[in-house]
């Protein structure tokens, strides 16, 4: 009995480190993003939701994406693209005061497809980060 013990305290201490949300992380002329294990980039930065989300927008226009559809709860925005391709959605949370965290989905078409196109998810996250950065912003 004190062995099932010790076998179950130590898969629950183990347990948080093996579903953390961060899988692989790029960088992209200097900036870092994360890639967590469903495929998503991931990044924080120290603002509030909306210069972010003006910056995506920027982002987006300097990429030649088009903007389908925003949808807005008061904190938080998403934001929906779809290209011939894919399939975009791009969350700005808020997840302090001073901190919103930029999360992009880039899903390929199909109806069976669940395959996400990293490295799209990594150009829109590193131009949303130049943007930033262009309007007097720093990232980390």
């Amino acid at each position: 009995m004190k062995i099932f013990r010790w076998i179950a305290l130590i898969l629950f201490m183990t347990l948080p480190l093996l579903s953390t949300g961060c899988g692989t992380t790029h960088e992209a002329d200097g900036v870092e993003v994360d890639i967590n294990f469903q495929g998503h980039g991931v990044k924080s930065f120290p603002l509030t939701v909306e210069p972010l989300f003006q910056a995506t927008l920027v982002a987006l226009k300097n990429l030649k994406l088009k903007v389908d559809d925003i949808s807005d709860d008061g904190e938080n925005r998403q934001i929906n693209v779809k290209t011939d391709e894919l399939h975009i959605i791009i969350d700005v949370m808020e997840i302090g005061l001073k901190i919103s965290r930029l999360r992009v989905k880039a899903q390929e078409k199909g109806f069976f497809s669940s395959d996400y196109n990293e490295e799209m998810a990594v150009e829109i996250i590193k131009e949303t980060s130049l943007v930033v950065e262009a309007s007097g912003h720093t990232h980390y």
